[in-house]
């Protein structure tokens, strides 16, 4: 088991959730997720070649089990709130795909400023945490780039840390669907979030606990 500090390199832009506004903004969360995390490093270190699939209707996310680590969830250092960007304006273009988006254009009739959207990231420089979990003998390397975000735009370091945390942000979604854990009845932590179908965050896990959820990593 790893410690690692994550640093953001350059914005973050995640399309998060929606928030208010007529021109349909978006969000970046302040956390990021254990499965993206898992799948920038496997990308960026070539540790597995999982295929893009053009026909699945879903994402398959139990292909991280073909990967030699598995993480927690990202959260900000402690006391540290991330700063976020200021928002920016995105255009977009119903003819882009080469024929008018019928459909998009008459949903969109009554939007004002339809051909824009808002989005709000995260200001380079912010740091999180998160602990990695390795089996078959898997050594890290001490420190490495990954990409994040939408489109991969985002460049995040990875530095191995000094010692181990006691406590970790889980995604109970991750412990369900890709390790099989149909109920963590008395599994213990201190908040617990629900902001996507894929991620359920549980604050303040006891990493040993974690640890041997994930079991064979270790």
């Amino acid at each position: 088991m790893y410690t690692y500090k994550l640093t953001l390199l350059s914005p973050l832009f995640y399309r998060s959730r929606q928030d208010s506004g007529a021109a349909g903004a978006t969000v970046t969360d302040t956390w990021i997720g254990d499965l993206a995390i898992c799948f920038a490093i496997n990308k960026a270190l070539g540790l597995t070649h999982i295929p893009f699939k053009y026909t699945s209707n879903k994402p398959e996310y139990e292909d991280i089990l073909d990967i030699p680590l598995i993480t927690s969830i990202a959260v900000a250092v402690p006391g540290e709130e991330p700063k976020r960007t200021r928002l920016y304006d995105v255009a977009t273009n119903f003819m882009s795909e080469g024929y008018p988006n019928m459909s998009a254009i008459e949903n969109s009739a009554r939007t004002s400023m339809k051909n824009w959207l808002k989005r709000q990231g995260i200001e380079p420089g912010t740091e999180y945490t998160f602990v990695m979990a390795v089996r078959d003998n898997y050594l890290p390397p001490e420190k490495f780039t990954i990409r994040l975000g939408n489109m991969q735009e985002t460049l995040a370091l990875c530095e191995k840390q000094p010692g181990n945390n006691k406590s970790l942000t889980a995604n109970l979604f991750t412990l369900k669907h890709v390790f099989g854990h149909e109920s963590v009845k008395g599994l213990e932590f201190e908040l617990l979030e629900r902001p996507a179908q894929q991620y359920v965050l549980a604050h303040g896990v006891d990493t040993i606990k974690w640890l041997s959820l994930v079991a064979p990593y270790r």
